[in-house]
């Protein structure tokens, strides 16, 4: 069986792991739209839409920073 995984982001990525070797699957290959694996986690400062129209979700991890401290007690 040829197996096919749509997109390439975190859970793609889990899922073309786990299906590689198993008994049965012929081939795994994954489609991902982006320029590049890594789905959500790939930050970008674009906004709006991309070059074929459709919207860029990155742009929420704009205003996320590192902190050693807990949520709520900066």
């Amino acid at each position: 069986m040829d197996v096919v995984v749509i997109g390439a982001g975190a859970s793609g990525a889990m899922a073309l792991r786990h299906l590689q070797g198993k008994s049965g699957i012929r081939s795994v290959v994954a489609y991902e739209r982006a320029g590049q694996a890594g789905g959500n986690w790939v930050y970008t400062n674009n906004t709006g839409t991309d070059s074929d129209g459709l919207p860029v979700h990155q742009a929420a991890f704009l205003g996320m920073r590192y902190s050693e401290k807990p949520l709520g007690c900066e």
